[in-house]
């Protein structure tokens, strides 16, 4: 699973510079932070389902449309099968939610990256863990989604 969980940290790291600004949202029942709150939001269930939030610079300029496409090309490139796209609102913050699935070492992974645009900023909020565990707290991550707020 640990190798897995690096798996899905680094797609977000291929596409985007990482730039830490404040990001917040109400944590579904069941997820503690597992770090301090400086930047970005870090929080893990009992199952290991994980949630973090981050900012990035938005270059190359682009829209929301531009960078689900974006997202949703490397998710394919890299193995995972985008099963449903959602449009979400977190306040002024229109944004996408990307479901994917994968299989790694004989278990079924689910990642979810919600991505919101605005201005100079492209904040996202990602969610992962084994399908089972992730899929009993799904309705919880998006209620938890339209929470989010992005500095």
């Amino acid at each position: 699973m640990k190798t897995m969980y690096c798996v899905l940290l680094s797609i977000a790291a291929v596409l985007f510079l990482h730039c830490g600004t404040t990001q917040s949202i109400v944590l579904p029942e069941g997820f503690a932070r597992y770090e301090k709150p400086k930047k970005d939001v870090k929080a893990i269930t009992a199952d290991g389902v994980r949630l973090f939030t981050s900012r990035f610079e938005n270059k190359p300029k682009g829209d929301l449309s531009l960078w689900v496409e974006s997202l949703s090309e490397q998710l394919t490139q890299t193995g995972y099968r985008v099963v449903d796209k959602k449009s979400i609102k977190a306040g002024s913050l229109e944004g996408v939610a990307i479901e994917s699935h994968a299989s790694y070492a004989g278990q079924d992974f689910s990642y979810l990256v919600a991505v919101f645009v605005k201005d100079d900023n492209v904040f996202t909020v990602e969610s992962t863990g084994e399908r089972k565990a992730f899929d009993k707290i799904k309705p919880a991550l998006f209620q938890s989604l339209t929470t989010f707020k992005g500095e």
